[in-house]
C-alpha cells in the first residue's frame, strides 16, 4: 500500500486546506465526496488553521533564533549578548565651555556641582545641558576679592536624572536593576553603592585578570524593553550586594542628534550669579541615535571575531 500523506510544507491556509482535501479524495471512501458545505469541511477548516498557525510559529521561531534572519530587536540583542556585545546607546551632544568665576568674600574653593544646568537657545525652543561631574576653582588667600579664574567644563545635552535602588536581600547571584528610561547615554552613567563609586565594565575593557569577587564593578545590558539593566556581581565576577545596600545612579537622558550644533549657553549655579560662560570650545557635536538593529547584526559578529585584539592584514 502506498503511503500517501498530506503535504505540510505550505504555509498558506487555502493551500493547506486543499492539500488535506486532496488527501481525503485519494481514499476510495471519499473519492466522490462533496466537501463544500459539509460538516467535514468545518473540521478541515479547523485542521487547516491549526496547521497554518503552527507552521508560521515554527517559521518565526527558527528565524528569530539566528542573527542573520531575526527581525525583532530584543532577539537580535539577546543573540549579540552571547557574543559579549553591548549595542551602542543613544549619545548626547556635548562640548566644552569655559566658566569665569569671580572671587567673593571668603571664597577659597568654589565648586560647580554635577547636574548644574546650562541653557541654550535652539531655534524657537531651549535646550538643557548638564555637567556630569564636579568641577572646582581654587583661590589663593592672597587673591583679592574680584579676582577672576576660569575652569573648563564638559556639558551634555539632555536631562540629568538620579535613580535610587535598595537591595532587598543578600545576593549570591547577579543582581539586576532596570534603569527604566529611554534615551540614556550609557557613557554618562555614574553609579555608587553606599557612597562608594562602582566602575562600569564594558566588553571593550573587560578582562578576567583584573576582576575578582570583591571588585566594585557592575555591568550593563540592554533588556527586552530596550532599556538598560545594571548588573552587579555574584561574588566571583564583582562584589555581591547585601540586604539594605543603597544604590545611586545618575545619568543623562538625551535627545540624540537634536542637540548638535549649539554654541551659545547661559549657566545657573545656585547662589553664584557671578559665574558665567566666557567661551565655548566648539558647537555641540556627537549626538546620535542608539544603534540600529541592522547595525547590531552587522557589528556583533565582527566584534566577536576581533574581541579587541590586534588585527593584522593577514587576519
Amino acid at each position: 500500500m502506498s503511503d500517501q500523506r498530506p503535504i505540510v510544507a505550505n504555509l498558506d491556509f487555502d493551500t493547506v486546506k486543499q492539500d488535506i482535501i486532496s488527501y481525503f479524495q485519494s481514499k476510495e471512501q471519499f473519492k466522490d465526496y462533496d466537501f463544500t458545505g459539509s460538516a467535514l469541511n468545518l473540521l478541515i477548516d479547523i485542521l487547516s488553521y491549526n496547521t497554518h498557525y503552527y507552521s508560521l510559529a515554527s517559521n518565526f521561531l527558527m528565524n528569530e533564533s539566528f542573527m542573520d534572519t531575526a527581525l525583532l530587536r530584543q532577539n537580535v540583542v539577546s543573540i549579540a549578548k552571547r557574543m559579549n556585545y553591548l549595542p551602542r546607546s543613544r549619545r548626547a551632544a556635548s562640548t566644552t565651555v569655559t566658566l569665569s568665576v569671580t572671587k567673593q568674600t571668603g571664597d577659597v574653593i568654589v565648586i560647580v556641582p554635577a547636574g548644574t544646568e546650562f541653557t541654550a537657545a535652539s531655534g524657537n525652543s531651549s535646550m538643557s545641558f548638564y555637567n556630569i561631574e564636579d568641577y572646582t576653582v581654587q583661590f589663593q588667600s592672597t587673591d583679592p576679592v574680584g579676582t577672576i579664574k576660569t575652569v573648563d567644563v564638559v556639558i551634555y545635552e539632555g536631562l540629568y536624572l538620579t535613580q535610587r535602588f535598595t537591595a532587598e536581600k543578600n545576593y549570591e547571584e547577579f543582581a539586576f536593576f532596570d534603569l527604566g528610561q529611554e534615551g540614556i547615554d550609557t557613557s554618562t552613567i555614574y553609579t555608587s553603592v553606599n557612597g562608594s563609586s562602582y566602575n562600569l565594565v564594558l566588553p571593550a575593557s573587560e578582562t578576567l585578570f583584573e576582576i575578582n569577587g570583591q571588585s566594585n564593578i557592575y555591568f550593563l545590558e540592554e533588556n527586552r524593553n530596550g532599556n538598560y539593566n545594571m548588573v552587579f556581581g555574584d561574588g566571583i565576577a564583582g562584589k555581591p550586594l547585601n540586604h539594605g545596600d543603597q544604590i545611586l545612579s545618575t545619568y543623562i537622558v538625551s535627545n540624540g542628534a537634536d542637540g548638535n550644533g549649539v554654541s551659545s549657553f547661559t549657566v545657573g549655579v545656585p547662589g553664584r550669579s557671578d559665574i558665567v560662560v566666557s567661551a565655548v570650545s566648539a558647537p555641540t557635536s556627537g549626538g546620535g541615535a542608539k544603534e540600529s538593529t541592522q547595525s547590531i547584526k552587522d557589528n556583533a559578529p565582527k566584534w566577536f571575531q576581533a574581541q579587541s585584539r590586534c588585527v593584522t592584514t593577514n587576519d
